[in-house]
């Protein structure tokens, strides 16, 4: 994050101080406080670049309940549901083809864990519409929906990346805390070494979710 030309962290932003730091919606808070802010006589332009929904999978457990056991019957089962879904509602016609699955779920070894992280993954899609909502709500406050064009555009689709994944073995608990990041520690590294609260990052079969956590949903979901 950045204010200004200034790079800052979750823990030396005086402007901003939520009781828990989660950056999507931190994203979606600064969008509305400039919605707030700008002078409504003027017309503006605002950029709101979202990170979710990408990996690392990191949600909240209050969302993350919201999709449990919904993924349980695995690929097929899923894409058979959305592609129906986005028949009913017109975003594709009968000519639109059905591809092959290309996950066996039959052979997955824990399913629990597979499903976690799609059920993970929904619930940083679920975060990221609550942000939009509240973002659309400071524009009908403010007298400018009527008056703002909204586009929706996002790149991430079918992720072809195994990126943190290990599909068997046992499952990566949680390491030994060290020394927590300091306040004006920035992270550089795609994956960064731990958590700002000091744990170690986790990668592999691990359930996702945490913060401590850096692992995709792949291919096969």
């Amino acid at each position: 994050m950045t204010r200004g030309n200034k790079f800052i962290t979750p823990l030396n932003d005086a402007e901003y101080k939520p009781k828990q730091y989660y950056y999507t919606d931190a994203i979606s808070d600064n969008a509305i406080k400039y919605i707030d802010e700008h002078d409504k006589n003027k017309p503006f332009f605002m950029y709101v670049a979202y990170t979710a929904a990408h990996w690392p999978l990191h949600a909240f457990p209050e969302d993350i309940a919201k999709y449990e056991g919904k993924y349980d019957d695995g690929y097929e089962a899923t894409r058979q549901a959305r592609y129906k879904k986005a028949l009913a509602q017109g975003v594709i016609t009968d000519k639109a083809q059905y591809t092959a699955t290309l996950g066996n779920w039959s052979k997955v070894e824990d399913k629990e864990w597979e499903a976690a992280n799609m059920e993970v993954y929904a619930a940083m899609v679920d975060r990221m519409d609550q942000g939009i909502g509240k973002i659309i709500q400071s524009l009908k406050a403010n007298g400018q929906y009527e008056n703002t064009l909204i586009l929706f555009m996002h790149d991430n689709g079918g992720c072809q990346e195994p990126y943190g994944r290990k599909t068997n073995g046992p499952r990566v608990e949680r390491k030994t805390k060290s020394e927590s990041m300091g306040i004006d520690e920035l992270q550089y590294d795609m994956t960064p070494k731990k958590s700002r609260e000091g744990y170690p990052m986790r990668r592999g079969h691990v359930m996702p979710g945490p913060a401590d956590t850096a692992s995709g949903y792949g291919l096969n979901w």
